[in-house]
């Protein structure tokens, strides 16, 4: 019975969270300059199709995409997960 009900309070706010989302968003890129637009390749005219695409997407939030922190330390770069990689000559 609880999982029904949670199930359907869900599929009611599914909807309303991913419209916020959306809106945060578009705000978020609106926010850019046209210059580091031009840089990720997305037009002014663009933003608010690539938002609600986005808050479309199920993207888990806790996992950053594709960046890695890395801090150099004399001849090694070294991860934020302490794994040591070589440095580009």
């Amino acid at each position: 019975m609880a999982n029904t009900i949670k199930s359907a309070l869900g599929a009611v706010f599914a909807p309303v969270s991913k419209y916020f989302e959306a809106a945060r968003t578009q705000r978020a890129l609106s926010s850019l300059s046209d210059e580091l637009l031009r840089d990720i390749g997305i037009e002014r005219a663009q933003i608010a199709s690539i938002a609600r695409s986005a808050a479309q997407q199920d993207i888990p939030k806790e996992k950053p995409l594709g960046a890695t922190l890395v801090v150099l330390h004399g001849e090694k770069a070294v991860a934020k997960d302490k794994q040591e990689l070589p440095l580009a000559a």
